[in-house]
C-alpha cells in the first residue's frame, strides 16, 4: 500500500513538472538563437509578441513565432511553417526542408 502511494505521489510530482515546463511563457524564450551548418550561418531573432526574424547572409525573413508545447513553429508571410523541438539544453532543433537539421543555441544576452 505505502509503495503505492509513493509511485503516485511521484507520478503527480512528474507530470507537475512536465506540465510547468511545457507551459512556460513565450516570453522565456525569446532572445537571438544562432546555427552554423557548413558554410551557412542562420540566426533567428524571437522577438516580443510573437514576432521574428530568420537571418542569413543573404537575407532577411520576417516570421512570427509560437510556443506549442516543447516546440516552436515558425511561420512567413509567404505561407510556410517550420516547427521546432526546444531541448533541455535550451537550444532549438529545427529540421530545414531540403537542408537538413540546425541546432540553434541561444546567443549570450
Amino acid at each position: 500500500m505505502m509503495a503505492c502511494v509513493r509511485h503516485g505521489a511521484a507520478a503527480v510530482c512528474l507530470a507537475t513538472v512536465v506540465a510547468l515546463w511545457a507551459c512556460s511563457g513565450a516570453a522565456d524564450l525569446e532572445g537571438r538563437y544562432v546555427a552554423t551548418g557548413g558554410d551557412v550561418t542562420v540566426t533567428l531573432d524571437l522577438g516580443p509578441g510573437g514576432k521574428g526574424v530568420w537571418s542569413t547572409d543573404e537575407e532577411q525573413i520576417p516570421v512570427t513565432w509560437e510556443r506549442r508545447g516543447a516546440e516552436v513553429w515558425l511561420h512567413t508571410k509567404a505561407g510556410g511553417m517550420v516547427p521546432g523541438r526546444l531541448e533541455g539544453d535550451g537550444s532549438l532543433t529545427m529540421d530545414l526542408p531540403g537542408v537538413g537539421l540546425f541546432s540553434f543555441v541561444r546567443a549570450p544576452r
